[in-house]
């Protein structure tokens, strides 16, 4: 989800990640780009920091996520991207 989850409202984020979730077999892996340390605008009006990612990934039944990289953003605040990974004893939840 590059540049994806910062246009679902808060309340649907975890509603979104749970159903990509499900989507993973056991292995699968989420990966996200998203902005850390700036504020909504017209453009990011739902931006996920990593802590957010990190407690909609657990909701969803995904291990920690874990950041693989990041940069800073010409349009302020970081980028970051990050993989939060479904256990293989998730596997039988799919669905």
């Amino acid at each position: 989800l590059a540049n994806a989850l910062h246009f679902v409202p808060d309340a649907d984020q975890p509603r979104v990640v749970a159903a990509v979730a499900r989507l993973l077999g056991a292995g699968g892996r989420l990966a996200v780009v998203e902005y850390e340390g700036r504020g909504p605008s017209r453009w990011v009006p739902f931006p996920v920091s990593l802590a957010r990612f990190a407690s909609l990934a657990r909701d969803a039944g995904l291990a920690a996520p874990t950041r693989i990289g990041a940069r800073r953003s010409a349009f302020g605040g970081t980028m970051y991207a990050a993989v939060a990974e479904r256990s293989a004893g998730a596997a039988g939840r799919r669905g």
